[in-house]
């Protein structure tokens, strides 16, 4: 209702026909009247342009409808003219969530909740807006709190659920999203958070049963469709993990489309002498990891141009083995393609299982010879064992590093070893939180790009690392590689396994416990001492 103050006398017979039009108007918007509605709240502001419950509800319509930047400047002026209502600054933090002004909405919903403490629309949201921040601690304060107001509201226990995940604790998630399917057996966002806090688990098996329950009900959702492929790649089943991946393209099918300009190659055409476009989808690790394909192709006779991403050429260009490749930073403009494909779609286009995984249990990435003459200078004093410790920036779920830090690992090693700092290069660094050691040696600064960086990985005796990347580049290298594993891991490690089909040379440690790497790294440290003495 309208937020204009009585002042003791009998209203005129304009605000009465205001008040009367103002109700039609709330019925009308309710009802989805949304022409309806606008055109009564703007009769209302013709004659009394300071109506505040106009104002306000005029502004939840626009946002509503698609015009954030006029929703904002209504509700403006409703909160100057009564700044006390907290659904005015609850609205306003819903249009400036639109404009992508985050932390100007965290402000509004706070402002909300700070005048109305169990306000469950500004809670629920100002928990969305945290857990989008990294806050997830408070997101879940947020939520916990609005379910207090709404227990039966499936939005409100689903993220309280995903606040839950991104602090580590997938069993309490599981119970949110538990209640949320009492509620809606068939709620898909419910039923994909649970998949996800299953796979947290290693728990592969019910999470593809989720999957399926949610595609029985959405069968052309393109998002479940990409997570069941994911799941089944995290479980060895290949041959149902790739299709399922290729799901992915309709995600944004417009944006897919307009960046296709070639036949798309899936493995059914012959391809010697074709010209074939690779393109780099994913990140570099993804493009260290996939890059056998890429020689693969070059094997049938193909005349292959590998698009990677930027900076990272000179890290392939050692490595093509005499084949006609050609690896590019932008796409040749003088030159056409006979077929493309998608990095991440040739294990599916070259029938990829387990048992034919290629080049697994040899090297496929060589360091150039020019980086390894830079570097030689830098290590020939340092003497053996060499152990290069691999560490990146936060590879965080929101507001948990779910990667082990340099100083962690620090504290793992003993003594009478070299370490060799190996920084991810893309990422700032991280501090070392005063760990030290008196074997480290860091020459981070001396190393331009990951060329370098692979010179430096192929004169040590081992890696270790908690960082995707490193682990990619020194298994792809032939060097025996650790890698470190937070309890959720990506899919390419797969579900209780302490080797990898991928690379003959990957040893994994796992983490049992969120958050607690101290078993792993004591298993580290004895497992070195083993390996060394």
């Amino acid at each position: 209702m309208s937020k204009n103050k009585p002042n003791g006398s009998k209203p005129s017979a304009a605000a009465q026909q205001a008040q009367t039009r103002f109700v039609e108007a709330v019925a009308a918007h309710r009802n989805g009247q949304m022409q309806r509605a606008q055109a009564l709240y703007m009769l209302i502001l013709a004659t009394q342009p300071r109506h505040i419950g106009a104002l306000h509800f005029l502004g939840v319509l626009h946002y509503q409808t698609g015009n954030p930047e006029r929703a904002l400047n209504l509700l403006d002026k409703a909160i100057a003219i009564y700044p006390d209502d907290p659904s005015a600054h609850s609205n306003r933090g819903n249009a400036l969530r639109l404009l992508g002004d985050v932390l100007g909405a965290y402000d509004s919903y706070d402002r909300a909740v700070q005048l109305q403490a169990d306000h469950a629309d500004a809670l629920y949201n100002r928990g969305c807006v945290a857990l989008q921040l990294g806050r997830a601690e408070q997101a879940l304060t947020d939520f916990q709190a609005a379910q207090q107001q709404q227990p039966d509201n499936t939005a409100v226990l689903n993220n309280a659920g995903g606040a839950l995940l991104a602090l580590q604790r997938p069993e309490e998630a599981l119970s949110y999203f538990d209640q949320a399917l009492a509620l809606l057996p068939q709620d898909i966002e419910a039923l994909n958070n649970k998949a996800k806090a299953l796979l947290f688990l290693q728990r592969g098996t019910e999470a593809i049963a989720c999957y399926e329950a949610a595609l029985a009900a959405q069968p052309d959702n393109a998002d479940l469709h990409t997570n069941l492929g994911i799941a089944c790649l995290r479980l060895g089943d290949f041959a149902r993990g790739w299709p399922e991946l290729e799901w992915r393209w309709r995600l944004d099918s417009a944006t897919a489309a307009a960046q296709r300009q070639y036949p798309l190659w899936l493995g059914k055409e012959p391809i010697a002498g074709k010209r074939i476009l690779v393109q780099a989808e994913q990140q570099l690790a993804d493009c260290i990891h996939l890059f056998r394909y890429v020689l693969m192709l070059a094997e049938r006779g193909a005349r292959v141009t590998y698009f990677v991403p930027q900076g990272s050429s000179a890290l392939f260009a050692s490595s093509l083995r005499g084949a006609d490749i050609r690896v590019v930073e932008s796409i040749p403009a003088d030159t056409a393609f006979d077929f493309e494909t998608p990095l991440l779609s040739l294990p599916m286009a070259f029938g990829t299982t387990l048992e034919s995984i290629r080049f697994a249990d040899q090297a496929y990435l060589s360091p150039a010879a020019w980086a390894s003459s830079r570097i030689a200078p830098l290590l020939q004093d340092i003497a053996r064992p060499r152990i290069g410790l691999g560490w990146g920036g936060s590879s965080a779920n929101n507001s948990i590093d779910t990667q082990v830090s340099l100083s962690a690992l620090l504290t793992a090693m003993p003594q009478g070893v070299n370490l060799i700092s190996l920084p991810e290069l893309s990422v700032l660094p991280a501090p070392l939180e005063g760990a030290t050691h008196s074997g480290l040696h860091d020459f981070g600064a001396q190393l331009k790009d990951h060329a370098d960086l692979a010179a430096v990985i192929a004169d040590l005796d081992l890696v270790i690392t908690g960082d995707g990347l490193i682990a990619h580049l020194a298994a792809a290298l032939g060097k025996p590689t650790w890698l470190l594993l937070p309890c959720f891991s990506d899919w390419r490690w797969m579900e209780n396994r302490d080797d990898s089909p991928w690379y003959a040379t990957l040893k994994l440690y796992r983490q049992t416990t969120p958050g607690d790497w101290s078993a792993v790294l004591q298993q580290v440290k004895k497992d070195i001492s083993a390996r060394f003495t």
